[in-house]
Protein backbone atom coordinates (compact mmCIF):
# COMPACT_ATOMS: atom_id res chain seq x y z
CA UNK A 1 0.00 0.00 0.00
CA UNK A 2 0.95 3.73 -0.75
CA UNK A 3 -0.52 6.55 1.49
CA UNK A 4 -0.27 10.33 0.31
CA UNK A 5 -1.38 13.13 2.24
CA UNK A 6 -1.44 16.72 1.88
CA UNK A 7 -2.90 19.27 4.88
CA UNK A 8 -5.36 21.90 4.30
CA UNK A 9 -7.29 24.30 5.99
CA UNK A 10 -6.74 27.35 8.46
CA UNK A 11 -6.10 24.03 10.48
CA UNK A 12 -3.69 22.71 8.21
CA UNK A 13 -5.90 19.09 8.64
CA UNK A 14 -4.04 15.91 7.27
CA UNK A 15 -6.13 14.81 4.01
CA UNK A 16 -4.76 11.40 2.92
CA UNK A 17 -4.99 8.85 0.01
CA UNK A 18 -4.58 5.39 1.04
CA UNK A 19 -3.71 3.17 -2.49
CA UNK A 20 -3.60 -0.68 -3.22
CA UNK A 21 -2.63 -2.18 -6.52
CA UNK A 22 -5.95 -0.84 -8.09
CA UNK A 23 -7.68 1.63 -5.92
CA UNK A 24 -7.84 4.36 -3.35
CA UNK A 25 -9.63 5.33 -0.24
CA UNK A 26 -9.98 8.95 0.77
CA UNK A 27 -9.62 10.07 4.29
CA UNK A 28 -10.70 12.70 5.93
CA UNK A 29 -10.71 15.41 2.99
CA UNK A 30 -11.45 19.10 4.36
CA UNK A 31 -11.37 22.47 3.25
CA UNK A 32 -9.89 22.90 -0.36
CA UNK A 33 -8.99 19.06 -0.40
CA UNK A 34 -10.82 18.30 -3.45
CA UNK A 35 -8.66 19.92 -6.26
CA UNK A 36 -5.85 17.91 -4.69
CA UNK A 37 -7.73 14.44 -4.40
CA UNK A 38 -9.01 15.15 -7.67
CA UNK A 39 -5.85 15.56 -8.93
CA UNK A 40 -3.80 13.00 -7.81
CA UNK A 41 -6.52 9.75 -8.17
CA UNK A 42 -5.62 7.97 -10.78
CA UNK A 43 -6.96 5.01 -9.55
CA UNK A 44 -10.73 3.85 -8.68
CA UNK A 45 -11.62 5.55 -5.44
CA UNK A 46 -13.70 3.28 -3.50
CA UNK A 47 -14.59 5.04 -0.15
CA UNK A 48 -14.67 8.10 1.63
CA UNK A 49 -13.27 7.27 5.49
CA UNK A 50 -14.01 10.04 8.23
CA UNK A 51 -11.76 9.42 11.29
CA UNK A 52 -14.61 11.72 12.91
CA UNK A 53 -17.29 14.62 12.03
CA UNK A 54 -15.70 18.11 12.60
CA UNK A 55 -15.54 20.09 9.36
CA UNK A 56 -11.88 20.70 8.88
CA UNK A 57 -12.09 16.39 8.40
CA UNK A 58 -15.34 16.32 6.18
CA UNK A 59 -15.60 19.99 4.48
CA UNK A 60 -15.06 18.21 1.17
CA UNK A 61 -17.31 15.01 1.84
CA UNK A 62 -19.67 16.00 -0.46
CA UNK A 63 -17.88 17.59 -3.56
CA UNK A 64 -15.85 14.36 -3.75
CA UNK A 65 -18.51 11.93 -3.23
CA UNK A 66 -20.23 14.03 -5.97
CA UNK A 67 -17.34 13.05 -8.04
CA UNK A 68 -16.32 9.56 -7.75
CA UNK A 69 -20.19 8.07 -6.44
CA UNK A 70 -18.61 6.42 -3.58
CA UNK A 71 -19.67 5.88 0.01
CA UNK A 72 -18.59 7.96 2.97
CA UNK A 73 -17.94 6.01 6.27
CA UNK A 74 -18.13 7.25 10.10
CA UNK A 75 -18.74 6.03 13.28
CA UNK A 76 -22.46 6.50 13.78
CA UNK A 77 -22.11 8.77 16.62
CA UNK A 78 -20.59 11.55 14.77
CA UNK A 79 -22.94 11.21 11.42
CA UNK A 80 -24.75 14.26 12.82
CA UNK A 81 -22.02 16.82 12.24
CA UNK A 82 -21.92 15.77 8.43
CA UNK A 83 -25.04 17.72 8.31
CA UNK A 84 -24.79 20.24 11.13
CA UNK A 85 -22.70 23.15 10.59
CA UNK A 86 -21.94 24.23 14.10
CA UNK A 87 -18.66 26.01 13.60
CA UNK A 88 -20.47 28.70 10.83
CA UNK A 89 -18.05 27.37 7.78
CA UNK A 90 -20.55 27.21 5.32
CA UNK A 91 -20.50 23.08 5.98
CA UNK A 92 -21.77 21.58 2.39
CA UNK A 93 -23.64 18.89 4.05
CA UNK A 94 -23.05 14.96 3.28
CA UNK A 95 -24.69 11.98 5.02
CA UNK A 96 -22.96 8.53 5.95
CA UNK A 97 -23.46 5.79 3.10
CA UNK A 98 -21.97 2.96 6.16
CA UNK A 99 -22.10 3.79 9.65
CA UNK A 100 -20.82 1.37 12.55
CA UNK A 101 -21.43 1.66 16.13
CA UNK A 102 -18.55 -0.50 17.60
CA UNK A 103 -15.40 -1.77 17.16
CA UNK A 104 -15.68 -3.51 13.45
CA UNK A 105 -13.99 -4.77 10.74
CA UNK A 106 -14.79 -3.15 7.71
CA UNK A 107 -14.09 -4.87 4.16
CA UNK A 108 -13.70 -1.63 1.08
CA UNK A 109 -12.77 -3.37 -2.14
CA UNK A 110 -9.84 -4.53 -1.80
CA UNK A 111 -8.86 -2.96 1.68
CA UNK A 112 -9.48 -4.73 4.94
CA UNK A 113 -9.11 -2.99 8.25
CA UNK A 114 -10.91 -2.09 11.82
CA UNK A 115 -12.73 0.88 13.01
CA UNK A 116 -12.18 1.53 16.79
CA UNK A 117 -14.53 3.62 18.16
CA UNK A 118 -12.33 6.19 20.67
CA UNK A 119 -14.73 8.70 21.79
CA UNK A 120 -13.61 12.08 23.57
CA UNK A 121 -12.57 14.68 21.52
CA UNK A 122 -15.68 13.78 19.65
CA UNK A 123 -18.55 11.70 20.29
CA UNK A 124 -17.81 9.72 17.09
CA UNK A 125 -14.39 9.31 16.78
CA UNK A 126 -12.63 6.83 15.56
CA UNK A 127 -9.17 5.12 14.38
CA UNK A 128 -8.40 2.89 11.28
CA UNK A 129 -5.88 -0.11 12.03
CA UNK A 130 -4.77 -1.14 8.61
CA UNK A 131 -2.07 -4.08 10.10
CA UNK A 132 0.81 -1.95 9.36
CA UNK A 133 -0.17 1.84 9.78
CA UNK A 134 -2.79 3.25 12.02
CA UNK A 135 -5.40 6.34 11.05
CA UNK A 136 -5.28 7.91 13.95
CA UNK A 137 -7.25 11.19 13.16
CA UNK A 138 -7.20 13.76 16.03
CA UNK A 139 -7.58 10.87 18.81
CA UNK A 140 -3.49 11.14 19.27
CA UNK A 141 -0.94 12.96 17.46
CA UNK A 142 2.64 13.78 17.45
CA UNK A 143 2.91 14.46 20.99
CA UNK A 144 -0.61 15.31 21.98
CA UNK A 145 -4.01 14.15 21.81
CA UNK A 146 -7.03 15.29 20.58
CA UNK A 147 -8.48 18.39 22.74
CA UNK A 148 -11.10 17.26 25.02
CA UNK A 149 -12.94 21.17 25.94
CA UNK A 150 -15.05 20.97 22.90
CA UNK A 151 -19.00 20.94 22.78
CA UNK A 152 -18.56 17.75 21.14
CA UNK A 153 -16.22 16.40 23.70
CA UNK A 154 -16.27 14.60 26.88
CA UNK A 155 -13.08 14.24 29.19
CA UNK A 156 -14.54 11.23 31.16
CA UNK A 157 -14.77 9.43 27.52
CA UNK A 158 -11.43 10.53 26.53
CA UNK A 159 -9.61 8.94 29.27
CA UNK A 160 -11.06 5.75 29.41
CA UNK A 161 -10.34 6.08 25.12
CA UNK A 162 -6.73 6.93 25.69
CA UNK A 163 -6.49 3.63 28.56
CA UNK A 164 -8.31 1.57 26.11
CA UNK A 165 -6.32 2.75 23.50
CA UNK A 166 -3.32 1.70 25.50
CA UNK A 167 -4.60 -1.72 26.49
CA UNK A 168 -5.05 -2.56 22.83
CA UNK A 169 -1.74 -1.50 21.32
CA UNK A 170 0.81 -1.69 24.54
CA UNK A 171 1.75 -5.36 23.64
CA UNK A 172 1.73 -5.21 19.58
CA UNK A 173 4.80 -6.42 18.18
CA UNK A 174 6.96 -3.78 16.40
CA UNK A 175 5.23 -1.04 17.75
CA UNK A 176 8.31 1.11 16.55
CA UNK A 177 8.08 -0.11 13.37
CA UNK A 178 3.92 0.45 13.12
CA UNK A 179 3.32 4.39 11.65
CA UNK A 180 0.52 6.15 12.60
CA UNK A 181 -1.24 8.73 10.70
CA UNK A 182 -2.71 11.82 12.38
CA UNK A 183 -5.33 14.32 12.21
CA UNK A 184 -2.56 17.32 12.05
CA UNK A 185 1.36 16.96 11.67
CA UNK A 186 3.96 14.69 10.53
CA UNK A 187 3.56 10.87 10.67
CA UNK A 188 5.02 8.46 14.26
CA UNK A 189 5.80 5.36 15.18
CA UNK A 190 3.32 3.39 17.42
CA UNK A 191 5.92 3.29 19.78
CA UNK A 192 5.93 7.04 20.44
CA UNK A 193 1.62 7.16 20.21
CA UNK A 194 1.77 4.90 23.22
CA UNK A 195 4.69 7.32 25.29
CA UNK A 196 2.16 10.41 24.35
CA UNK A 197 -1.05 8.57 25.39
CA UNK A 198 0.75 7.35 29.33
CA UNK A 199 1.92 10.90 29.42
CA UNK A 200 -1.48 12.28 29.34
CA UNK A 201 -3.16 9.23 31.04
CA UNK A 202 -1.14 11.05 33.95
CA UNK A 203 -2.76 14.11 33.60
CA UNK A 204 -6.20 12.89 34.16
Amino acid sequence: MVIFHESFGILRTNCYLIRNETEVIIVDPGQNATEWVLKHITDKAIGILNTHGHYDHVFSNFALQQHFHVPIIIHEDDAYLLSNDDFNVNLPKSSPDISFTQDSDIYLGGFAFKGIHLPGHSHGTSIYDFGDFILSGDFVMDRTVGRYNLPTSDKEKQYRSLQKYFDIYSNRNNASHIKVYSGHGAPFSLEESLETVQKWLSFF
